[in-house]
């Protein structure tokens, strides 16, 4: 025991041990909190919608389900990043300790990084709770030290999923096959838990509650979400113990496989590398020297874990899972029910409003990738250096970069027209100005990303995982481009009164200007910033 809490300190100085090393580190994790202010009161609010419904315990197991299904995203990219290709794991292996003292002290890091990112959900519905009078303290506590038990069932359930998946591929594991087999997996996680989830919900319908207050939403595979619901609410001490069961339970499976398999697996995949794949016929045709750099820069992401995960999966993945939350929101079919037959271009100019609701979902929800804003800091010091060798100059090298962020930052923003297309009858013109407004936004999102990596670049990290976690350049941008979105609605409303059309001209032609701007400052910051940066 004393060797495990040994290396969990170690672990967690080399993780997290910079983030009070200074009062500008310290500063630049409080910028992350306020960056997150917006996201939990407009969970603030949906909690509180639930709760003025009457609909205690599934408002509750709406946030749980919510933790969960973050949960499930996080640690499916995150686990096998820190347990199997994580930098350390070689040397860990060699120091004389037992598999369960390195397995548990990686685990804890990546519980710390779930919990920290659950937060954004768990306060706000306390808060709510509270407020409303929904949950007292003894519930607050319950629900508090029930989270935990929760997210680590979800961590053990993947973890055992990996350790296994790692077994059986261990002959052929590479950190390509691994993220083909990785986006399989994902898919069928997917498509399963949608069927399970959408069966629960037809199962539910049309049955008669006597009691708001008890009425429950379908939580699927993660039962323990109601347990812990129903605990908070009904003090029901048999259901809390029934999810500390499943908790003890799915601990000792996770250690069990862990004790026999961890070892001989991660020290294969140790060793392993990502294989040059063979030119197929016909495929050595000369492309434009910037599609190259653009294919690079994609398939760099989509075979690192790391990158994965928190470029990728921040842009695609989590606009999905947000959609599929909205679809089970107590609200959304009185909206749908309500908006039906509506004429929307009666009450607002269709241009005007798509183009407007546009660059909202895109500065609001669409500045979440860290793609452009990470693209030299993921080079590195010696990636810089082969930057500098090569005979393209360094701005197209880092605007192929912010192309593939900005073509991911549109699909992402895209996908907002869906669940709005499900409420509002609205037409062409107002889907055309919607994404009108989001490429004009991407584009303004990914540029100023762009800039402030150059300006600020973090090129010296350890492991993928280390870069991602310790670089602030993206939330910077993201902080940025929240006060602009707030300057741009106090515009709208101040100034133009709320003429949307004529907002809409002047808001787009100002973007442009600008974003002609920062497309001209960049090669002359390239030469600034990083020509001379070794």
């Amino acid at each position: 025991m004393n060797k495990l809490l040994i290396l969990i300190r170690v672990l967690l100085k080399n993780s997290y041990g910079k983030a009070f090393s200074s009062l500008k580190e310290m500063a630049k994790y409080g910028l992350v909190v306020v960056c997150m202010i917006p996201l939990m009161l407009m969970m603030y609010s949906q909690f509180m919608s639930f709760f003025d419904l009457g609909m205690i315990q599934g408002g509750i197991e709406f946030g749980l389900l919510a933790m969960c299904l973050t949960s499930l995203m996080t640690v499916f990219f995150s686990f096998p990043t820190y347990l199997y290709f994580s930098g350390d794991t070689p040397r860990l292996m060699s120091l004389p300790l037992p598999a369960w003292t390195i397995v548990w002290s990686k685990t804890f890091i990546v519980f710390l990084s779930t919990v920290a990112l659950n937060l954004i959900i768990l306060i706000p519905m306390l808060i709510a709770g509270l407020i409303s009078g929904a949950i007292n303290i003894v519930g607050v506590l319950i629900l508090v030290v029930g989270t935990l038990f929760l997210l680590f069932s979800v961590l053990f359930m993947i973890g055992s999923l990996y350790i296994l998946i790692m077994k059986l591929f261990s002959k052929v594991l590479t950190k390509d096959t691994f993220v083909i087999i990785s986006t399989l997996i994902s898919i069928g996680l997917a498509i399963g838990l949608n069927v399970v989830i959408q069966s629960g919900a037809q199962q539910s319908t049309g049955m008669t509650f006597f009691d708001p207050s008890t009425v429950s939403i379908p939580t699927g595979p993660f039962i323990q979400a109601s347990w812990l619901a129903k605990a908070a609410v009904s003090f029901d001490f048999l259901s809390l113990l029934y999810c500390i069961a499943m908790f003890a339970v799915l601990a000792w499976l996770y250690q069990f496989l862990a004790q026999k398999y961890y070892l001989k697996t991660a020290a294969v995949c140790a060793g392993s590398s990502s294989k040059k794949r063979k030119n197929k016929k016909g495929s050595d045709r000369k492309q434009p020297v910037f599609t190259e750099m653009m294919k690079i820069e994609w398939f760099s992401l989509i075979r690192i874990p790391a990158y994965m995960m928190n470029c990728l999966a921040s842009s695609l993945i989590v606009p999905i899972l947000f959609i599929v939350l909205i679809l089970f929101l107590p609200s959304f079919k009185e909206l749908s029910e309500m908006a039906e037959g509506l004429d929307i271009s009666l009450l607002f100019p269709p241009f005007g409003l798509g183009f407007t609701v546009g660059c909202v979902c895109t500065l609001f929800l669409g500045a979440t990738n860290m793609i452009s804003g990470t693209v030299i800091s993921r080079r590195g010091i010696n990636g810089l250096k082969f930057m500098k060798s090569i005979p393209v100059s360094l701005s197209k090298q880092v605007l192929a970069g912010m192309v593939v962020g900005l073509l991911v930052t549109i699909a992402g923003s895209v996908l907002y027209l869906i669940p709005i297309k499900m409420i509002l009858d609205t037409d062409l013109v107002f889907d055309l100005s919607f994404v009108l407004g989001t490429l004009i936004i991407s584009l303004l999102i990914n540029l100023g990303e762009l800039i402030v990596d150059i300006i600020h670049p973090k090129l010296i990290w350890e492991n993928e995982m280390q870069l991602m976690k310790n670089n602030y350049n993206s939330l910077i941008a993201m902080f940025l481009f929240w006060v602009y979105l707030g300057l741009s609605a106090g515009l709208l409303f101040l100034v133009f009164n709320g003429e949307l059309n004529l907002f809409a001209i002047i808001y787009l032609l100002f973007n442009l200007i600008l974003c002609a701007v920062m497309y001209w400052m960049i090669p002359k910051l390239t030469i600034r910033y990083l020509k001379n940066l070794d």
